[in-house]
């Protein structure tokens, strides 16, 4: 019996660790976190978690045509599909993007996009998007 219920836990694990994730696009931006939780059919991901931390280390305030700019640097970045460092024209911003375990690099971008869009709207200096899903998916999102 003890066998049994051990390899139901396991295979119910695997299929949480397997998942993509889709994030919802209904988030708020407050102060310096911003929190989403994760919804497919009104099922909450197990494991899941995604954090928006706004203006984390000094910096200047995005201008106008900055904000813009980095909007359409961000759209961009999205048809690319690999992780990567991208250096947005016409401003001194970085966007930069990794994962550990997290399949496609796209879902990532995706997952971030509410923190991010956001953060742009509001002129941050810098944010950091941080995801995770299942047991050890993990996506890393920022722009500096």
């Amino acid at each position: 019996m003890r066998s049994l219920l051990t390899i139901v836990v396991a295979l119910l694990l695997a299929t949480a660790a397997l998942s993509a994730p889709l994030i919802s696009d209904n988030s708020t931006l407050n102060d310096t976190v911003l929190t989403t939780t994760a919804t497919v059919d009104a099922a909450p991901w197990p494991g899941e978690t995604n954090e928006c931390n706004v203006n984390y280390m000094p910096g200047t305030k995005l201008t106008y045509l900055e904000r813009i700019l980095m909007k359409t640097c961000y759209d961009h970045k999205l048809i690319k599909g690999e992780w990567q460092m991208i250096n947005c024209p016409r401003t001194d911003k970085i966007f930069e993007d990794w994962g550990l375990d997290w399949g496609n690099p796209d879902h990532c971008v995706h997952a971030c996009r509410p923190c991010l869009m956001d953060a742009m709207d509001q002129g941050a200096a810098n944010v950091y998007c941080y995801v995770t899903a299942g047991i050890s998916a993990q996506c890393n999102m920022k722009y500096t």
